[in-house]
């Protein structure tokens, strides 16, 4: 019986080391060598995707409720093309990635992912983009209402122009009455 007890401790407590074993070695041979590619997207991205403006970055964040890395993490893997999405690999790889954004990358960098590479359309991509396509200027010339719609057609991604009007500027206003909250 003690010997039974004494297997059972080793054996739970293996469990986290070959778990943990497991995904660093994921993140050095199926997300580090990526890395490279990861910049090149950013480094690829308009100057206002690379950067967009302080009241844009933070009416992302406030949208997707502080948690970029997942989005990110679903965007780079669409746009990289590693794995077929709906599908039981597509969940798993989504799950492990989301969490190496967040380890690896910083919150510009996340923020720069989900701010060129986001659909808002057929063929566009970004939320310069957008700006551009839906007010005809620069995504740092809008007022923060505007501002506020880009961010909100990003949420909606490429469905957001069969999305009703009304809808989309409810969930502008919503978005602004957080940021004018301070969430």
């Amino acid at each position: 019986m003690i010997r039974l007890r004494k297997w059972l401790l080793v054996s739970l407590a293996a469990v986290p080391l070959v778990l943990l074993s497991a995904f660093v070695a994921y993140d050095f041979l199926a997300f580090r060598p990526y890395r490279s590619d990861i910049s090149a997207l950013i480094e690829g991205a308009a100057p206002e995707d690379r950067m967009p403006p302080a009241p844009v970055a933070a009416l992302l964040r406030i949208s997707l409720q502080g948690h970029t890395s997942p989005y990110a993490a679903r965007l780079l893997l669409v746009n990289l093309h590693l794995v077929p999405p709906r599908t039981l690999a597509w969940q798993r790889t989504w799950a492990l990635w989301s969490t190496l954004v967040g380890l690896h990358l910083t919150e510009n960098e996340r923020t720069a992912i989900i701010a060129s590479l986001a659909p808002t359309g057929p063929g566009r991509k970004g939320l310069s983009a957008t700006a551009r396509s839906l007010y005809g200027r620069a995504l740092s010339e809008l007022s923060l209402g505007e501002q506020a719609s880009v961010v909100v057609a990003t949420e909606w991604g490429a469905s957001y122009s069969y999305v009703g009007p009304h809808t989309l500027a409810t969930q502008r206003d919503a978005l602004l009455a957080k940021y004018a909250a301070g969430s």
